[in-house]
């Protein structure tokens, strides 16, 4: 490519990755913008006054992505990363359920397990034929009995979008999928394998959230990196970017790591991304809720599909690390998380009030407790999650051939608008992958539509 310029939009893990490939490749010509005030995107952290320290939701470098916790541990020796063996829950029947929530059929109340066995018999013999929608999907792997308890409510509750016109294939990857003799096997051995999923295991920083281990990779970058610089316009003819504070650069190629939908508005290019219904999202309040009051729960997280409650994850924060309170002999805290459709936000004013008092109907605070509330945390996130509609994929496809064809790369969990790979690390390696792929010609092997 020779040394054109190349400018990067936002530091969060897409964006850092490209940025440290480049340095790598001893290539300097390039130039990172970012919005916020800190890098990170939507794995920054915050710490509040009163000293709790607040990811953006739950996020963890799991064990199964060796390559990346391999280059955290190489270049992030202050994160003195925390290893976790997962223990999560879900709430149902009344009572906790351990997670994935079919792999557990046996510890279900009687009636309840029966019809789950049964559904799933039905389910398999009753379809030949591949549904593509999410609820087709999960009718299909899962029947009636699994699909009524928890797998149907809690798909709508954080997706916050009509399960059948949604893409099975971007999300069900996702889901652990059980075989008939899977099935049987744990009701009659009354065990079942807990450690499913890449996340089984995972890594913690030992204080200040995950958000610190983007602050040290983006520390050797500092030259290279502009904060609460927004891009707000993009001339693809002149290829320059116009920032909020009214400067501009010029750039060769631009790798985009904002959000497609943005991006498309903000370059004039909107008509390569076809029909606007394409891109869809689900958003995201994330309630911190900090107690002078020890910690009473010993796991990570659990999860809640019942429409009364307002979210549908609570994680206990001191089990991630004892720092991310002030003193844990003292102090514990819920990290709780609450999807809405987009343009949908429930009221800053009463979320809070919301989730103390789902807190207390669930058993996790008593009424005594509401009292012991020492600090709130509100965080709203609009975009949390992108959605695969169906239909849309030629649509995003269109939109990213016609990025290319003008010299932008648009990258990451909502750059490249696809969930099946949006995950920190697979983040991470889109951003190594384009800027190996724009200095050297070598091929991505994580990006895809």
């Amino acid at each position: 490519m020779g040394q054109g310029r190349i400018v990067i939009i936002g530091a969060g893990p897409a964006g850092l990755g490209a940025a440290w490939r480049l340095r790598a490749l001893g290539y300097e010509n390039f130039q990172l913008y970012e919005a916020s005030d800190r890098p990170g995107g939507l794995c920054a952290s915050f710490t509040d006054k009163e000293g709790f320290t607040w990811d953006q939701g739950v996020h963890v470098i799991a064990a199964a992505g060796k390559d990346f916790l391999e280059f955290i541990h190489r270049n992030c020796p202050q994160a003195g990363l925390l290893p976790r063996h997962r223990k999560a829950l879900v709430w149902a029947f009344g009572r906790w359920i351990p997670y994935p929530f079919q792999n557990h059929i046996y510890t279900f109340p009687p009636g309840q397990a029966l019809e789950s066995v049964l559904g799933v018999l039905k389910a398999r013999v009753a379809s030949p034929h591949e549904n593509i929608s999410l609820q087709g999907r999960i009718m299909k792997a899962f029947g009636e009995g699994l699909g009524r308890q928890f797998l149907l409510p809690f798909n709508r509750k954080i997706w916050c979008y009509p399960l059948d016109q949604l893409e099975a294939d971007e999300i069900m990857p996702r889901v652990s999928l059980l075989s008939l003799g899977e099935v049987f096997l744990q009701i009659c051995a009354r065990r079942a394998k807990n450690d499913w999923g890449l996340n089984a295991r995972f890594f913690y920083p030992k204080e200040h959230g995950i958000g610190s281990i983007f602050r040290e990779l983006a520390g050797p970058l500092s030259s290279k990196i502009r904060y609460s610089a927004e891009v707000v316009g993009i001339d693809t003819a002149a290829k320059k970017v116009f920032l909020q504070d009214s400067r501009s650069d010029s750039y060769d190629f631009l790798i985009n790591t904002m959000p497609l939908d943005r991006l498309l508005e903000i370059s004039g290019a909107r008509g390569a991304g076809g029909k606007e219904g394409s891109f869809r999202y689900t958003s995201l309040k994330a309630v911190g809720i900090g107690l002078r009051l020890p910690c009473a729960h010993p796991w990570h997280w659990a999860y809640f599909s019942q429409p009364k409650l307002p979210f549908f994850r609570v994680s206990p924060v001191n089990n991630f690390s004892s720092r991310s309170v002030p003193e844990a002999d003292t102090y514990s805290a819920f990290l709780c998380e609450l999807s809405y459709a987009q343009g949908n936000a429930p009221q800053d004013g009463r979320v809070a009030d919301d989730v103390i008092a789902g807190l207390q109907e669930c058993g996790l605070i008593s009424s005594q407790d509401r009292g012991k509330v020492v600090s709130v945390f509100v965080k709203d996130i609009p975009y949390a999650y992108p959605l695969a509609v169906l239909g849309g994929r030629p649509a995003l496809s269109g939109a990213h051939r016609r990025l290319e064809s003008l010299g932008i790369y648009s990258r990451g969990r909502f750059g490249g608008w696809r969930y099946a790979i949006g995950n920190m690390d697979d983040c991470f390696r889109q951003g190594q992958e384009i800027a190996g792929r724009l200095v050297t010609g070598e091929p991505e092997t994580t990006w895809r539509i």
